[in-house]
């Protein structure tokens, strides 16, 4: 229980006697919702965490089960929609305390998917001598090793022909993993630290085991990570960012019963913030955007903090993209993106995009609020809207055709992102009750 302190004009509140905030941890009534508002109701909760897994999943049932495509679909439907219903209503009843704090069945669950990948992966890759396999991971393992050499990493050739994606922010974050013989640890690492930042921010592993689990249900999650995809990792680090983005922004300026602390540290542990930020915002070229709205989040309750992190991350992020494009312009093959989606997206779906990004836009600035679970949809929703445009338009220009509906793998950027909302959501808040 918490008292108000003694004038103390800005409705904060301070630990009662004989009680106090353990160091380092979000106060959870200020990290999450104090009640579930409409949009985040178990019902819209579900309902949204079902469309971001079923609609991806037609990908992988028309590919691997063509000929009963209706019928899986179907099933595959029902079933995902009954986990996510038991997930859902099981955080938010009464009876989880009894499983609160309990490490093993998350640790099963970071110990399967790294099983699944260590036995899969190797298979996966070894396609390629058959000219079938994925070269996604090759665009990862194969630009960190040219950068360890001492070479352009953009001057690596992909068997396939393909042109090379990934910015070098995420190239020089997987460099720990770019060998054949680790990458499979690439995603179950970044899983595993994702989910003891759950847990840290909610006080529970069950929660961090509900994230992973809520994953786990689509069927393209495992599609593309036994093909050493970084799409999931990706989405995985811009939730990861915003999180520490934020408790930055709680410990240095104090929100709610937290008070300030602006010390140099802190300081310093935001530049390191903004850099990795940055890093991570040149993992393509398009995601630039979100420098701008980890921005906008700040300057709601900082501008001092807003221009600090803008400078730092933007000059960084551009230093990254020039270091690597200036020595050889024509090579720099991550700006292909740009050109690729305008051949995805027609100029009717540019205009709906445009109208969409205006509306969102506009959403974001208005309603963003200063909690970690507001910061997270508005990410995801700043993430859906180029993403999502870019997704459709490649299954509009195959015509419809599921099975090589390249674009579902794009959505699963966002799905961790909306994993994260969801759990964040239905934490509960019994604690900062002012008397």
């Amino acid at each position: 229980m918490l008292r108000k302190t003694k004038g103390n004009t800005d409705n904060h509140v301070a630990p009662a006697k004989g009680e106090g905030i353990p160091p380092f941890r979000i106060p959870p009534t200020f990290t999450l919702l104090k009640e579930p508002s409409k949009m985040k109701s178990k019902f819209n909760l579900i309902l949204i965490l079902w469309l971001l897994t079923i609609v991806p999943s037609l990908r992988p049932i028309a590919k691997y089960l063509p000929t009963h495509f209706l019928i899986f679909t179907v099933a595959y439907g029902l079933a995902s929609l009954g986990a996510i219903t038991v997930i859902i209503n099981f955080l938010a009843g009464k009876h989880r305390s009894r499983f609160i704090n309990s490490k093993t069945l998350f640790s099963l669950i970071v110990v399967v998917i790294t099983a699944v990948n260590f036995f899969i992966y190797p298979i996966a890759d070894g396609l390629k001598k058959e000219l079938r396999g994925s070269d996604q991971d090759d665009a990862i393992i194969q630009t960190g090793q040219m950068l360890l050499s001492g070479h352009n990493p953009y001057h690596a050739h992909l068997y396939t022909g393909n042109k090379i994606s990934p910015g070098p922010g995420i190239i020089l974050l997987a460099i720990p993993f770019s060998g054949y013989s680790r990458y499979f640890l690439f995603t179950p690492c970044a899983l595993l630290i994702t989910g003891l930042i759950t847990a840290d921010l909610t006080g529970s592993f069950l929660f961090a085991s509900a994230f992973l689990l809520l994953l786990a249900l689509d069927p393209v999650f495992w599609e593309i990570m036994v093909a050493g995809s970084d799409m999931i990792v990706i989405g995985i680090l811009f939730a990861i960012a915003t999180a520490l983005l934020y408790k930055w922004q709680l410990v240095n300026h104090g929100i709610g019963c937290q008070p300030a602390k602006n010390s140099a540290r802190n300081w310093i542990s935001g530049l390191v913030i903004a850099i990795f930020c940055a890093a991570i915002a040149t993992s393509r070229v398009i995601f630039i955007e979100l420098i701008p709205l980890w921005t906008l989040f700040l300057y709601k309750t900082n501008k001092r903090s807003a221009l600090y992190f803008f400078c730092t991350s933007l000059t960084f992020a551009l230093a990254l993209h020039l270091s690597f494009y200036l020595p050889d312009p024509p090579a720099y093959s991550p700006l292909h993106i740009i050109g690729k989606g305008e051949k995805l997206v027609s100029p009717m779906l540019r205009i709906v995009a445009a109208l969409v990004a205006v509306f969102a836009g506009l959403w974001i600035a208005l309603k963003t609020q200063q909690t970690l679970t507001s910061w997270m949809i508005s990410l995801a929703i700043a993430c859906a809207v180029p993403l999502a445009g870019a997704s459709f338009g490649d299954l509009i220009t195959h015509h419809w055709n599921f099975s090589i509906w390249e674009g579902a793998n794009y959505l699963m950027i966002i799905s961790p992102i909306i994993c994260m909302w969801s759990v964040l959501s239905l934490k509960e808040s019994p604690c900062c009750e002012v008397n």
